[in-house]
């Protein structure tokens, strides 16, 4: 048998229940002073209590979480000094969570119409010198009439910090009322009303805030805090500029504000009210409520923003990272602690918001974190999707920026970053981005240029760099799939970086090819290649082919060995390897130069030195080869050269430039005719003149002038195939088609 004593004095039934709910759980009971019998019964799981006091209004029964009351009396519980008899009946412990969880998800408002203006209406005009800003602010500041419920909503928050600061100031046994915001949406009358439990102002401080358009009175709190004592951290206050709330002109035709200090207990509450024109009304209220109160009374365009599917999808986008919690039409929005400020988040923690970035249930194939301080506050997490994303796909466009929001204290400013904060290179990333060291416009929509901004991008990009050749270098196999879908990127970051050297090198590192050193499937970067170059080499040797087989079957790669240069050769397999190459000129000082160039065939040879007799006859056989090709093929080529070595096939076509050379044909002189694109190339046949359908040209051009004619046409078009070059096979097959009919002929 236990007994406790329960002091119960003068309670309404709202204050009994709450009296009771505040002592959580019986052991409260055990532990006050016996005076009352409690006797448990173990069969029926129950406590019975038998205790004397006033008590007014109390219902027969009641519940608690956890415990279920119920009075046993039969006569009424108002009358004065009659015990009431309860039965305390303690239930298990699946029905407490259920009522908690029940009791927790009971809408809550605070909003009331009982705030009433009185007193006289004391009518005031803006500072002059900002009259105009208020139209400014109202029709031309923000690009989206939407982000009006991100400022206010942002300046509530503001209002909920600085009270909270503020009470560090105040006793510690003082009482508070729970910091949030409410958000009520009428659309019968077409108003949208917020209110806060935050500082509020007084009726001199609503003159200075509301009558001074930016007037920062965030700023003036947080030099106040510090002048007190309080160290107040920069990300804590989100306002700067004082314009935020005129943001809501946008959308409403007249704006009232009631408001009381929680700062002043004197505070009676003020009423201020304007149709953002050049003045504003001023008076006393009275039933206003600790805090600040907006009422919007929407523009017959904007009644939409009295509905509450779109004030809750606005919000979700604008605050849902908001640390103070937020209640529409009584019901608490979902709120989450930002991940990425988060110094170690979990792994569902980082693919939920992965899965909340693309809008899609699959993984992330690499996850960057990014937290620095120094030389600037940045916190980001950024995603290379599992998906491929094509470079020119609608889901990357190059003009609509990365998809990574853009936050500042948790705030969202950009739903896309753009070029000024990530290279347009890596607009395939997905992820967030949060710094409180952007520089902003008012509107705080639009990112002004400066040179913080440019670290920014410069910090960020040589991270993501660093970042991805980390994974190169520790997951070569993963990288490898990474560069096969993503590779296009890379290339055009690297194209777009021509004047800028150190950086494109940078980003070249991430680049990946084949090599003639290297197993099939086996892939390097320029930075291995450079470490395995031969001692006193400065070039960097390429070759473009459309496979490996073709790579290592080429004439090219005949030309080189036959010539006894045992370099390496990196084979440029993609598109668009071989144009980044040949517009990048070099790599750490190494020329990079592909093995087609004309540098690199007859004329950059020194033929063995012969006797005499040998050597005259042979230049003497030379000249009759290229002077017959040269009339055979006319202003097709520029020149005709003789190889100083042999090789398998009977020439190969030579220019300053082949990869741009390529690009053109397909691009630029797509619509030429055959002869013009072969006098467009400025072209060089060189000429294996040991091959046997070489010497069997000159052979035939006395005896059989026209099929020599068309065995030297055969062998250009046959080089032109090799080099790429060829843009239309079916005239090549045709003359072809007379050369077969010629030597059946013969046969």
């Amino acid at each position: 048998m236990h007994s406790c004593k329960i002091k119960v004095l003068n309670l309404t039934q709202r204050g009994v229940a709450a009296h009771l709910r505040s002592l959580r759980c019986l052991s409260r009971f055990h532990q006050a002073n016996s005076n009352s019998t409690i006797s448990r019964h173990s069969s029926s799981s129950s406590v019975r209590l038998n205790y004397s006091s006033r008590l007014y209004n109390c219902r027969p029964s009641f519940s608690l979480p956890g415990i279920n009351i119920r009075g046993l009396s039969s006569d009424s519980a108002n009358k004065e000094k009659e015990p009431i008899e309860a039965e305390i009946i303690e239930e298990n412990i699946e029905s407490s969570t259920a009522e908690s969880a029940a009791e927790k998800d009971e809408p809550k408002s605070i909003i009331t119409d009982n705030e009433q203006s009185h007193g006289e209406a004391e009518q005031k005009s803006f500072v002059a010198e900002t009259q105009r800003l208020l139209q400014i602010v109202a029709e031309s500041l923000y690009s989206d009439n939407e982000v009006f419920l991100r400022e206010l909503i942002s300046n509530s928050c503001d209002a909920l910090e600085k009270r909270r600061l503020h009470s560090l100031t105040q006793r510690s046994d003082q009482e508070f009322e729970p910091l949030e915001i409410h958000v009520k949406t009428d659309d019968i009358r077409g108003q949208l009303i917020i209110q806060d439990t935050g500082i509020g102002m007084t009726r001199d401080e609503i003159v200075t805030n509301l009558g001074t358009i930016a007037h920062s009175g965030s700023t003036e709190f947080i030099s106040k805090m510090k002048d007190s004592s309080v160290n107040v951290s920069r990300e804590s206050i989100i306002g700067q500029f004082g314009v935020g709330f005129y943001s809501a002109f946008m959308v409403a035709k007249k704006v009232e504000v009631f408001s009381k200090s929680n700062a002043d207990a004197a505070d009676e509450g003020s009423y201020w009210c304007s149709s953002g024109a050049d003045s504003y009304t001023l008076q006393q209220a009275s039933n206003v409520q600790p805090g600040t109160k907006l009422v919007l009374h929407l523009k017959d365009s904007c009644v939409k923003f009295a509905q509450e599917s779109v004030v809750k999808e606005i919000i979700s986008k604008f605050a849902s990272f908001f640390d103070k919690p937020v209640y529409l039409n009584g019901a608490k929005l979902q709120s989450n602690d930002p991940v990425w400020m988060k110094s170690q988040p979990t792994e569902d923690e980082l693919n939920s918001l992965y899965r909340s970035v693309v809008k899609g249930g699959s993984e992330a194939r690499f996850t960057l974190q990014y937290r620095t301080d120094v030389p600037l506050n940045m916190r980001c997490i950024l995603f290379v999707p599992g998906e491929q994303f094509n470079m020119f796909s609608t889901l990357t466009p190059k003009d609509s920026g990365a998809d990574v929001s853009l936050y500042s204290r948790k705030v969202l400013i950009q739903k896309r970053v753009d070029s000024k904060i990530l290279p347009e290179w890596a607009r395939f990333l997905k992820g967030v981005i949060d710094s409180e060291d952007i520089p902003l416009n008012l509107s705080r929509e639009i990112l002004q240029n400066s040179d913080l901004l440019l670290k920014m991008k410069r910090t960020l990009t040589a991270r993501i760099i660093k970042f991805l050749l980390d994974k190169y270098k520790r997951h070569p196999e993963s990288y490898s799939v990474f560069y096969k879908e993503y590779g296009d990127f890379i290339r055009e970051g690297v194209l777009g970086l021509s004047n800028d050297k150190l950086d494109q090198e940078e980003l070249m590192k991430l680049m990946l090819f084949q090599s003639s050193k290297l197993a099939d499937g086996e892939f390097c970067n320029l930075e291995s290649y450079v470490e395995r170059m031969k001692a006193g080499q400065r070039e960097i040797f390429y070759l473009c082919a459309p496979s490996r087989e073709l790579a290592d079957t080429s004439p090219y790669m005949e030309t080189l060995s036959a010539s006894g240069k045992d370099f390496e050769v990196l084979y440029a397999l993609k598109p668009f390897d071989d144009i980044t190459l040949s517009q990048s000129f070099e790599y750490k000082g190494n020329r990079i130069v592909s093995i087609e160039s004309a540098k690199h065939g007859a004329a950059a040879d020194t033929p063995e030195k012969k006797d005499d007799s040998a050597s005259s006859d042979s230049e003497s056989a030379n000249e009759i080869l290229k002077s017959h090709f040269r009339s055979a093929l006319g202003d097709l080529i520029h020149e005709v050269k003789v190889s100083p070595v042999d090789f398998k096939s009977p020439a190969v076509i030579r220019n300053f430039d082949m990869s741009m050379s390529r690009h053109m044909l397909l691009t630029t002189l797509a619509d030429r005719s055959e002869d013009e694109k072969l006098k467009f190339l400025h072209a060089e046949l060189e000429l294996n003149s040991s091959h046997p359908v070489v010497k069997k040209v000159v052979e035939l051009k006395e005896s059989d002038p026209e099929t020599s004619k068309l065995l030297a046409r055969q062998v250009l078009d046959n080089a032109l195939v090799a080099a790429g070059l060829s843009t239309d096979s079916r005239l090549m097959m045709k003359r072809l088609d007379t050369l077969l009919a010629r030597v059946a002929e013969k046969l």
